[in-house]
């Protein structure tokens, strides 16, 4: 009985895997908005990584990243140091 039903439902889940998705969805900000000061790093007892970059389209390549060079970041702990 445990058999039949276990084969039962990884059938179902099987072709509702095949079914999915069946419309593409891009969200209409996506292309439109870049230009974003994207701020992102590591920030360690030892050392602190900070990149700065521009955001662009989802598409677009690594070559195509504006990286921000020559900025002055502070980070800065709750007790000021």
């Amino acid at each position: 009985m445990w058999k039949k039903y276990l084969h039962i439902v990884t059938l179902c889940i099987f072709i509702f895997s095949l079914y999915g998705c069946i419309e593409y969805f891009e969200h209409a900000g996506v292309k439109t908005v870049s230009g974003l000061l994207v701020v992102e790093g590591t920030i360690d007892h030892e050392e602190t990584i900070i990149k700065l970059s521009r955001s662009g389209y989802i598409g677009a390549t690594i070559a195509e990243y504006e990286y921000v060079e020559n900025a002055e970041v502070y980070v800065e702990s709750r007790d000021g140091f």
